[in-house]
């Protein structure tokens, strides 16, 4: 099946056997070395610095790397609901084409 969806693509099935498996996470991870960036006096201070290491989403539409998380207001949900609360859903954001998408 798969060498059929190759060839209907126009990759030869035997071109992508030739090339050998691609290596792991773990070769690719031994291979390179440890570099130390930053320490930090409590786990809740790595973590943070942690999370913001973490890159946005390109863009669907454009491809753009300029992606921001946005919280819009659920209008969906009913009075009593709201009443209890308001639920928010995350959904990012492209800074150049306005493209949204649910995280």
């Amino acid at each position: 099946m798969v060498a059929s969806i190759l060839r209907t693509r126009g990759v030869s099935p035997e071109d992508v056997i030739a090339l050998g498996p691609e290596p792991t996470v773990t070769e690719v991870m031994d291979s390179e070395p440890t570099v130390t960036v930053a320490t930090f006096f409590s786990p809740a201070e790595a973590h943070a610095s942690r999370m913001a290491l973490i890159a946005e989403p390109a863009c669907p539409a454009c491809g753009s790397r300029n992606v921001a998380p946005e919280a819009w207001v659920d209008e969906s949900e009913s009075d009593r609901q709201r009443r209890r609360g308001t639920r928010r859903k995350w959904h990012y954001v492209c800074g150049d084409c306005r493209e949204a998408w649910p995280q």
